[in-house]
């Protein structure tokens, strides 16, 4: 007998044999199977947690295609566009999309799919095809990445997506389901008289590409005195940028962790334009085909943003030697503990503001 040990970032597998399995996990007789977590998913306060143990079943078969794709919620939106196109060329064939779990309420209503589900089930079923979109469109020096160095800094990302699924790139059909009921919610939330409405998604995971803390409520502060405006604070807060949660203002409605991902569709669809680093807030809006200023760093706008026609982009190209880093792990050299990465520095809040002013005349 054997034991199945599994990569979920990667889908590697390995076999190891069932003693030293017991012997090294402690696992019991029933458990046939391992689920190893990527090594930033260790909680070190709560012990190493990055292996999960699941039994093993018998795989359904379902049949279709299975596309695979985890990363952020922005990849998402990109994808959806060549889950379209690959349902138009094969309309008899079924799609399934394995996704994060936080992404599977949104996957399961996007457009072309039929099924959606975690990516930790996918043991659970079999399929006639699957197209495994992990670190697909990252180069080697991104994760354990495939993609083509020149392809990564040439290519719109859905172009690569398209490519990989094997459809062209001759239109685009980027698309979210939003919920009505949750956007009268919110609406309901703005205060009265709200007139002219922004929103500021303020945040990233990338202490690099994030608006620099101290930027923020200076921006809050111009978007109101200047233009009259309210300013709906929308994203998720790291440890270092949770003040952010604290911004106040009777024409402020900040909703900083207090929103799931299903709510920020909704929410991105109020605002008369959006601000925000380049994160899942800003291919939202573009699929929302909502006005949206980018605000990019270390990556070249024209690899994210070439087929979106609302969306204006602030890149402070060839200001600084090592505008664009390309995102490559260890190649920003800020300073350590510096939120918000020199790159983005240099995007002031008045530039911010007067680039939106335009976009709003």
């Amino acid at each position: 007998m054997a034991t199945v040990l599994r990569n979920i970032d990667t889908g590697k597998e390995t076999t190891i044999s069932d003693y030293l399995a017991r012997e090294i996990f402690g696992l019991s007789k029933e458990c046939k199977s391992l689920v190893c977590l990527s090594a930033d998913k260790i909680v070190h306060s709560k012990g190493v947690k990055n292996i999960q143990i699941f039994k093993k079943v018998k795989a359904k078969k379902i049949g279709g295609t299975c596309l695979v794709r985890m990363g952020g919620l922005g990849d998402l939106v990109i994808l959806s566009s060549s889950i379209v196109k690959r349902k138009l060329k094969y309309p008899d064939k079924k799609i399934t999309l394995a996704t994060l779990p936080q992404y599977v309420p949104i996957g399961k209503n996007l457009k072309g799919v039929d099924k959606c589900i975690s990516i930790d089930e996918l043991c659970k079923y079999s399929f006639d095809e699957t197209i495994d979109l992990r670190y697909s469109v990252e180069p080697s020096n991104i994760g354990p990445g495939s993609l083509p160095w020149r392809d990564y800094v040439s290519k719109d990302r859905s172009d690569n997506f398209d490519k990989l699924c094997g459809v062209n790139s001759q239109r685009k059909y980027f698309n979210i389901p939003v919920d009505k009921e949750s956007i009268k919610k919110f609406k309901k939330m703005l205060p009265k008289s709200s007139g002219l409405v922004i929103g500021l998604n303020p945040t990233s995971k990338s202490p690099i590409r994030v608006i620099p803390p101290e930027y923020v409520n200076p921006l809050v502060n111009m978007l109101i005195s200047r233009l009259g405006a309210t300013v709906i604070i929308m994203g998720k807060t790291e440890c270092w940028n949770d003040s952010l949660v604290n911004i106040s203002h009777e024409r402020v409605l900040n909703l900083l962790n207090k929103t799931s991902e299903a709510d920020l569709l909704s929410l991105s669809s109020i605002p008369d334009l959006v601000i925000t680093p380049d994160t899942g807030a800003l291919h939202i809006a573009a699929a929302l085909k909502k006005k949206c200023l980018g605000l990019f760093g270390n990556i070249d706008p024209r690899t994210r943003v070439t087929y979106y026609p609302t969306v204006r982009t602030i890149y402070p190209k060839r200001k600084l030697a090592c505008i664009p880093c390309w995102d490559v792990p260890g190649s920003c050299q800020c300073e350590e503990g510096k939120q918000g990465g020199d790159c983005m520095r240099l995007i002031t809040p008045e530039r911010i503001f007067r680039v939106a002013k335009e976009m709003l005349q």
